[in-house]
């Protein structure tokens, strides 16, 4: 494909009619279905979602994500699971805390896009287990 052929197709492409109906920009679908773009975009890549590429940007089919974003959080609460931030509020534990017993492998981590979300019920036995006289887990 010789410079010309690439130039025109690159002009066709911008002047390209919009994506199908019912897919719309990751990036317009995310905030409303709280969903991580990051993640969205790992799904259209897995499969996990109907996307389809258009220029440079994923277009997810609304459905889909919908769908999948429901049944993706419900079952990280349905397990325990919560964002850092909220277990803090929870429990008492700190964030950075929190952080590095998931690294230790203390707690079960799971991610969400960007968010980090650990077990409430893990951090709490965890937190119990401290010991009258012994050094702390944690500084709160």
């Amino acid at each position: 494909m010789n410079e010309t052929t690439k130039t025109h197709a690159r002009r066709q492409e911008r002047q390209s009619p919009v994506p199908p109906e019912g897919y719309l920009p990751l990036r317009e679908i995310a905030p409303h279905v709280s969903v991580d773009p990051s993640t969205l975009a790992r799904w259209a890549q897995e499969g996990h979602v109907r996307a389809k590429k258009f220029r440079v940007n994923w277009y997810i089919a609304v459905e889909d994500v919908q769908h999948l974003a429901d049944r993706d959080l419900s079952t990280l609460r349905a397990n325990g699971f919560r964002p850092l931030r909220e277990v803090e509020a929870l429990t008492g534990v700190p964030r950075n805390t929190l952080s590095r017993w998931a690294r230790d492998g203390r707690i079960e981590a799971r991610k969400d896009g960007p968010r980090w979300q650990v077990n409430v019920e893990e951090v709490r036995s965890l937190s119990k287990t401290l010991a009258p006289g012994s050094p702390p887990l944690y500084e709160p």
